[in-house]
């Protein structure tokens, strides 16, 4: 009785919940890959091995969807599209639907990233999407079906035509002369029928060409004035194109420039590090090679930026020159600088070859009076051209044609400046006798304290008056005999006569004195140039 009487706690005041039957455990679902990955758009390309060629309005569904989810994703998983290699066409076209899609809504972001697509894809990409955001992104199925219906029709209309020509073979086993007047003339029908169209065709499709391109055209400059989406699109577009472009230049102009000035051509670039040795030979390559070459090349762009008109340049042969032939160039307007460029290039062939070595040349200054003619033009180049030929201490260096004989400094910058210092020489009112030219170059070599390798070996005399040798014979033996015993053998001369033009050639060799007679032909200058070098 008494155990009956105790109070017992209930389950409810022990706080015990009460027994229910829960059945077997729940299996948790595992998915193929964690949540924090799942996105709509991933899910479409990890079926790509199931395709389904579902409509743009689909894709753009999926867009929505997995930019509202994570933007930065949706935008890496665009340029998979691209880069995807199963089912290249069906994945080149959803890219290209998403960049549409892009373009649309989010276009300073495809704006911004068009070097990453270019990466994925390639630089022919994006030129696409400027072209389907001006035709529409259905532009090239459309092509694809207008060229297929057109190949229909012309597949369709051959058949038909074929039909016809074995009708009329048909009828002209026929043995009836009416049938085979009647086929004939349906032969010429039908002949004329099919030649119709393609000569309608081939002079219609270069003119229907033509009108596409300069309607594309108009679309694309209309588009880019009125719409700032796409105007902004394609300056970045451009700006890329340019800056891989710059890229590759600089590429190839430094790669040029190493080969040109390399480490080992100069002892001031061992001492420089990697970045001031390319500024170094771009500098250099700029001002000794592209510089003379764009102005010896005569470009016509050069003269339309600096604009200049349109003007006869002359010709310039890829054959050595002579002197006087370079010399004209300068009566050529805007040819200076390629006048300079062949005498440089004369100078540096002779002195090669060791050619007017220690020659100079002497001129009656009266020859220039009357203007620059072929054979006053041949005077001037050649002595200039003896001068810088001519070793140390006579080079660059003219004896004045006078009683009071001076080694005289050409001054110049360029050849137009120094031929036209030569012109203003003084000017002699008698002809000076050549025994007073070698006591001045004796007296000269005497003073300098010259060896005889720096003698000058021969001297070339330019004039009309022709007795400036008289008494050659009685005084060549004495001025000879003086220059041996100061240790020096006696230069030679080379006497040019002009007073006689309308002689041919004429050489007279007496000794060491050598006379020609030239007229005024470049022809025969040239032969004598030929003939008298050394």
């Amino acid at each position: 009785m008494g155990r009956r009487g105790v109070n017992r706690a209930s389950s409810e005041e022990l706080g015990l919940s009460p027994f229910r039957l829960l059945g077997p455990p729940e299996v948790p679902s595992v998915n193929s890959y964690p949540d924090y990955t799942r996105d709509p758009i991933r899910d479409r390309i990890n079926n790509l091995s199931k395709p389904k060629y579902d409509s743009t309005d689909v894709l753009q569904h999926f867009l929505e969807l997995s930019w509202s989810h994570c933007p930065q994703t949706t935008l890496k998983l665009i340029c998979l599209l691209r880069s995807t290699g199963l089912f290249s066409k069906q994945s080149r076209e959803d890219f290209y639907t998403a960049a549409i899609w892009l373009h649309r809504y989010h276009s300073q972001t495809l704006a911004y990233n068009v070097g990453a697509f270019a990466k994925f894809g390639c630089l022919k990409d994006l030129l696409e999407i400027l072209y389907r955001i001006l035709n529409g992104l259905q532009v090239r199925h459309n092509q694809i079906m207008g060229r297929d219906k057109v190949r229909n029709e012309r597949h369709k209309a051959k058949m038909i035509v074929q039909r016809q020509l074995l009708h009329i073979i048909r009828l002209k086993k026929m043995n009836s002369k009416e049938m085979q007047i009647r086929t004939r003339k349906q032969q010429k029908r039908l002949a004329a029928k099919i030649m119709k169209p393609e000569v309608l065709q081939e002079s219609g499709v270069t003119h229907s060409r033509n009108e596409k391109r300069i309607m594309m055209a108009k679309k694309a400059i209309e588009r880019y004035n009125h719409d700032p989406k796409y105007r902004y699109l394609h300056n970045q577009i451009a700006n890329l194109f340019a800056k891989l472009l710059k890229a590759d230049h600089e590429y190839l102009i430094s790669g040029v420039a190493r080969k040109l000035f390399p480490y080992d051509s100069c002892p001031e670039y061992r001492e420089l590090d990697e970045a001031q040795y390319t500024y170094r030979i771009l500098n250099r390559l700029q001002k000794e090679v592209l510089v003379p070459l764009r102005r010896a090349l005569g470009l016509p762009e050069i003269y339309m930026s600096a604009r200049v008109h349109l003007q006869n340049m002359p010709k310039i042969s890829t054959k050595e020159l002579y002197p006087h032939e370079i010399l004209w160039l300068l009566g050529c307007q805007n040819s200076h600088e390629v006048a300079d460029l062949q005498w440089k290039r004369m100078i540096d062939t002779y002195l090669s070859k060791g050619k007017f070595v220690n020659c100079i040349s002497v001129v009656d200054s009266t020859l220039f009076c009357k203007g620059i003619d072929c054979t006053e033009r041949f005077c001037l180049a050649f002595t200039l051209m003896t001068s810088e030929l001519c070793a140390s201490p006579w080079r660059g260096k003219v004896l004045t044609f006078s009683n009071n004989h001076a080694f005289v400094n050409i001054e110049g910058d360029d050849l137009a400046s120094r031929i036209s210092f030569l012109s203003s020489l003084p000017k002699g009112r008698k002809c000076p006798k050549f025994i007073q030219l070698l006591d001045k170059i004796l007296e000269t070599a005497i003073d300098l304290k010259l060896s005889q390798e720096y003698m000058i070996e021969r001297i070339f005399v330019f004039d009309h008056w022709g007795n400036c040798f008289s008494g050659w014979v009685e005084i060549y033996e004495k001025m000879r005999e003086k220059y041996e015993r100061n240790g020096y053998m006696m230069p030679k001369f080379v006497h040019w006569r002009h007073h006689d033009l309308s002689s041919d050639v004429y050489f007279s060799v007496k000794g060491d004195l050598t006379e020609i007679r030239a007229p005024e032909t470049s022809v025969k200058l040239e032969i004598s140039l030929r003939t008298t070098g050394p």
